[in-house]
């Protein structure tokens, strides 16, 4: 099946940086700004790497994407300030104006410097401050797993 290939600009208060994303197929809505990339959908944005079975990418009138919200099988590669994330979850989202990522969905991340291992429901990490918040849900609290080392 031939890939499609998108490249877009992603231009935020701090830096303008490329996008790019592929994906086996795109369905685009001019009226409603929204475009829809539809099998194996990858998208690259500097360091970050993200894999996705959908993407959705919302833009504003003078088409700059307003958001991203990938769902099905997700696995990502995600770099912050001080942080290295690798992980999966059920869906992921991204506001390229707040420079924040949500996971949402069976979410375990591995911070790959420290080999830190969290799980949650819902998980944010914030590309600027490299704060995280990670929330459980009934019956599914979250776990933080790492490694002490002792003299």
């Amino acid at each position: 099946m031939k890939t499609l290939l998108i490249i877009l600009s992603l231009v935020s208060s701090l830096f303008a940086q490329r996008v790019e994303i592929s994906a086996d197929k795109l369905e685009a809505d001019e009226k409603s700004g929204i475009s829809t990339l539809i099998g194996h959908v990858q998208i690259i944005k500097g360091d970050d790497h993200i894999s996705a079975d959908t993407l959705i990418v919302k833009f504003d009138k003078k088409n700059k994407p307003i958001f991203y919200d990938a769902k099905g099988s997700i696995k990502f590669h995600i770099l912050t300030k001080t942080k290295e994330f690798e992980g999966k979850a059920d869906q992921l989202r991204y506001d390229p104006k707040t420079l924040i990522y949500e996971m949402v969905g069976n979410v375990v991340i591995k911070e790959k410097r420290s080999k830190q291992i969290l799980t949650g429901e819902k998980i944010q990490i914030d590309r600027i401050s490299g704060k995280s918040i990670i929330e459980g849900k009934e019956n599914k609290p979250v776990k933080f797993i790492f490694d002490i080392k002792e003299n």
